[in-house]
């Protein structure tokens, strides 16, 4: 460590730093003499460049526009033709109208001939690449100064392109509907991280002795979802049809199953933007879901039980009105995107039949390759910790014995979940979405199903 602090930089060393500090130097000066800062929406790298920091904010100042790297640059006249400088080393001159673009690079936003709206007209988004879109060709307006073409992009009129001061449009918005069908398998038992077979929770040599023990479940999930979404705030209302089938072995080896399907429990959200790139959730869910679901149950020698209670698992809904609340964060629209967010589901009250389903925690995040303004890619975590069952349905209570499904201890515990997706979106916001998931830890409250897998079709469009 002496040597270093004893030992001499090099000439050639410093000719480097002094020139990267003159550079520097002439950058700030460049841009306190236009604006005093750096534009919104832009931020500045080490080697002196401004490039964008949020697709959805940075608009380039009059006289500027932003190169296909995100570059922010300076249209200038020179010989006779434009040139392109960079804002970072340029001295800003005043824009003049009579300033163009060359055609020999493709820029991703411009200062003159692209949209410079501070606020985006109804009916209309903003592609990653930086272009305006119509959600609805067929019945988008555009606004004033301004055309749609046949792909659906907003440009301006050919006499339009002289500078004028960006517009305000407030109170337009988007519609979405989204269905989704998911589909989770579950199978085997878990007690904590120990593995529990079938025989072994019926064996009454066995810790457990449970007369019946589940073998498999499969639950099928259909959502729709309508969204309504501004600059803003967003709200997102969602209703679910549930399908669940288990299958049971009983201490003779009598094999049966279990069946529930109806509507299940209502959600009705609203998101708000906050400070660098996070959002905030509030919302309710409403017991639409039944929590007195009965039906047959096959027991020792295939003697069938009409109208039983079926355990907690088999039933569609929570039976309470349950708060939630978020938070995420999400990094501006660019070829890599990545996502941080938690939920948190907080049950108000026992429902009719004297329980509380567990609050649940989840935490997730993902991390997003935007091949192109149509194909993307993405790799996910989500961590949900669920907390046991509050109270007992008195029902199922009286037969804890005989199954584990049945008895409240059984309920909750922690799950990690790795998952990959890919997803397909027109320039008019209809999507197609495949994801499918796997856990790769597990410690329940059990004997519990553990999961083994979920995969998901998603469908959207947008008005």
């Amino acid at each position: 460590m002496g040597k270093l602090l004893r030992s001499r930089p090099k000439a050639g060393l410093l000719m480097v730093s002094a020139a990267i500090l003159l550079q520097f130097g002439v950058a700030n000066i460049a841009i306190a003499n236009h604006y005093g800062s750096v534009p919104e929406g832009f931020k500045r790298l080490a080697n002196g460049d401004i490039v964008v920091d949020d697709i959805m904010l940075a608009m380039p100042p009059k006289g500027f526009y932003i190169n296909k790297r995100g570059k922010l640059k300076k249209v200038i006249k020179h010989r006779s033709h434009s040139t392109r400088q960079d804002y970072s080393i340029v001295k800003v001159a005043a824009p003049r109208a009579s300033d163009a673009v060359s055609t020999n690079e493709t820029p991703l936003l411009l200062s003159q001939n692209d949209t410079e709206f501070e606020e985006l007209p109804p009916g209309f988004h903003r592609m990653m690449d930086g272009s305006v879109m119509a959600n609805n060709p067929a019945k988008a307006v555009a606004p004033e100064g301004y055309h749609i073409l046949p792909n659906g992009v907003l440009e301006k009129d050919a006499e339009g392109n002289a500078p004028n001061a960006a517009r305000k449009v407030r109170g337009g918005g988007m519609l979405m509907f989204d269905y989704r069908y998911t589909r989770m398998n579950m199978s085997g038992m878990l007690d904590q991280k120990k593995e529990v077979s079938a025989t072994d929770a019926v064996d009454s040599n066995q810790i457990y002795g449970y007369m019946m023990a589940p073998t498999d479940m499969s639950m099928d999930m259909h959502m729709v979802m309508a969204m309504y979404h501004t600059r803003d705030y967003m709200v997102m209302g969602m209703l679910h049809y549930m399908s669940n089938q288990m299958g049971m072995y009983s201490i003779d080896g009598t094999e049966s199953s279990m069946r529930t399907q109806g509507l299940a429990d209502s959600i009705l959200t609203a998101s708000f933007p906050g400070p660098m790139n996070l959002s905030f959730m509030i919302g309710m869910s409403f017991p639409t879901g039944s929590i007195n679901e009965r039906g047959p149950m096959t027991h020792i020698a295939n003697v069938v039980e009409e109208g039983v209670k079926y355990p907690y698992g088999m039933q569609l809904g929570s039976g309470s009105y349950d708060f939630k609340q978020g938070i995420s964060y999400e990094s501006p629209i660019r070829f890599f995107q990545w996502s941080a967010s938690y939920d948190y589901t907080a049950r108000l009250h026992n429902n009719i039949n004297g329980y509380r389903l567990g609050n649940v925690l989840q935490a997730k995040s993902w991390a997003k390759l935007n091949f192109t303004n149509t194909v993307s890619g993405r790799l996910s975590l989500n961590l949900r910790n669920v907390e046991k069952i509050s109270g007992v349905d008195a029902e199922n209570d009286d037969n804890k014995a005989m199954s584990p499904t049945m008895d409240a201890r059984n309920y909750g515990g922690k799950r990690l979940d790795m998952g990959i997706g890919l997803r397909y979106e027109t320039a008019k916001m209809t999507s197609i979405d495949l994801d499918a998931t796997m856990p790769v830890y597990q410690d329940l409250f059990g004997p519990q199903m553990k999961t083994q897998w979920i995969a998901t079709l998603g469908l959207g469009y947008m008005f």
